[in-house]
């Protein structure tokens, strides 16, 4: 009885493992690079964009419903964010798209958003 309880704590203890692996290879988590936060300020008209990444690497930020670009930063100490003036947006994006570009020390990685305090008439 010993040997059939210790294969059926090593069965349980390898199939918990399997699937703790495949819930950490979803498509963001493979990447350092995340959007924390998309926030329309309408008083200001600007659309603040934040989040983590490597050192030293370039983000580009689109509208993710038709990848317009909509601007980017730089990523100097694994946080970044950018301020996008209103006034160009046509309309305000519901969504949005970033990507850290790869590099010498970058690795690629992407990640989507949607915008907090968006308006009701946000584009696609």
């Amino acid at each position: 009885m010993k040997k059939l309880s210790r294969n059926l704590v090593i069965a349980i203890v390898s199939a918990v493992m399997l699937l703790g692996a495949g819930g950490l290879s979803g498509k963001h988590s493979s990447t350092p690079f995340k959007i924390k936060i998309a926030e329309w300020d309408e008083w200001r008209e600007e659309l603040f964009v934040a989040g983590h990444g490597q050192h030293q690497c370039v983000i580009k930020i689109y509208n993710a419903g038709n990848m317009d670009y909509l601007g980017e930063a730089y990523c100097p100490d694994k946080r970044w964010s950018v301020t996008i003036d209103g006034e160009g947006l046509a309309p305000v994006p519901c969504r949005v798209y970033g990507e850290q570009l790869e590099g010498e020390y970058c690795e690629y990685g992407d990640w989507s958003l949607d915008v907090q305090n968006a308006p009701d008439d946000c584009g696609p």
